[in-house]
């Protein structure tokens, strides 16, 4: 059988430079997508900067957010840093690799359900 899912799902983010990046602007750029982790509940912090690789990593509570920042913001500019590469952590790949259904629906969910981002403007509804 396959491992339980992890209580997290973690984005491995490159070209996160300590230098010019907006940290308020980069988490509120992944908010956007679901639920960031905290450190009380799910025992690793939402946002954990690694600058001497440049990098940082973003962990989502849930596997559908993940996947949607990953497609989302994978090679956009973001608060002042990028163009962002955006690969699933090694606990989020195993988790793909075990619940390929899963992944998969996740995915076709995605493409169907659209969230607002940075790039997609908001249409105000139509008048009465």
């Amino acid at each position: 059988p396959p491992p339980p899912p992890p209580s997290f799902f973690g984005l491995w983010v490159g070209n996160v430079y300590e230098e010019t990046v907006n940290m308020e602007q980069f988490r509120a750029a992944f908010e956007q997508y679901g639920e960031l982790c905290s450190q009380r509940t799910h025992g690793v912090p939402a946002i954990s900067p690694k600058p001497s690789s440049s990098s940082a990593f973003v962990n989502f509570c849930r596997y559908e957010d993940a996947d949607m920042a990953r497609a989302g913001l994978h090679g956009r500019t973001v608060a002042g840093t990028g163009p962002l590469r955006i690969n699933a952590s090694d606990l989020m790949q195993s988790y793909e690799d075990s619940y390929p259904a899963q992944a998969a629906a996740a995915r076709q969910a995605r493409l169907t359900e659209r969230r607002p981002g940075p790039w997609t403007a908001i249409s105000a509804p139509a008048p009465p």
